[in-house]
């Protein structure tokens, strides 16, 4: 039965699931092969790419938080999905689960296909420099580890801190490139970037204190 057939009673035949060594762009071609409707549901996503789910979602949910575009809510809109799958990949879930709501969310396929074919070229770049190595890092209580860096990155992007959430948005899309890859060296300069990110944010936040209590001073002098 070719892909995206329907079966009896309606149900939507999905192609298999995606190889386990697909590079990062492929799994858009995956993304765009496996929804042929008008739109593409969350859920299916996460079904059709299994245990490799949670680098793609989280890169998924942090690409847009690195655009220096400042969007209210934004980074708390998509900041929330990745604490789940952050928190998960901390607790060594094999694959994601989202609540039934969440799993519904979708987006329109023309959008995605836009939005995959803007980044693809960037991502096949990217690819040459990557392979598996340093795997200590990718597997097991590495993989585990990563989760708890992501999680703590995933809070900060849900704090309204004015630009706060570029620099943790771009440590997060390192760090899930080098799970999907296996690359340990990418991990490392993602978590190089998560570093200076927190230290940047707790910089940030320790002089919005100390203005704020300047200011109550001086009001009240």
């Amino acid at each position: 039965m070719p892909d995206g057939e329907s079966r009896p009673g309606g149900l939507v035949e999905l192609p298999q699931p995606a190889p386990q060594r697909a590079r990062v762009s492929e799994l858009l071609d995956f993304f765009v092969a496996g929804h042929p409707g008008e739109r593409i549901v969350l859920g299916d996503l996460i079904e059709l790419l299994g245990d490799r789910a949670f680098g793609a979602m989280l890169l998924i949910f942090a690409l847009p938080n690195m655009v220096p575009v400042p969007l209210p809510g934004l980074s708390t809109v998509l900041g929330a999905p990745m604490v789940l799958f952050a928190a998960q990949l901390m607790l060594g879930h094999p694959k994601p689960w989202l609540p039934a709501r969440l799993s519904k969310l979708s987006i329109a396929r023309e959008t995605f296909v836009t939005m995959a074919g803007a980044s693809r070229g960037y991502l096949e770049r990217v690819e040459r420099f990557l392979k598996p190595r340093w795997l200590v890092l990718t597997d097991g209580r590495g993989e585990r580890m990563l989760g708890a860096v992501c999680l703590l990155l995933s809070l900060i992007l849900i704090l309204p801190i004015p630009f706060g959430n570029m620099l943790p948005a771009f440590a997060v899309a390192l760090i899930a490139v080098g799970i999907l890859e296996k690359d340990g060296i990418c991990v490392t300069i993602g978590l190089a970037v998560a570093t200076f990110s927190v230290s940047v944010v707790i910089g940030v936040v320790t002089v919005m204190i100390k203005a704020g209590l300047l200011l109550i001073r001086h009001l009240f002098a």
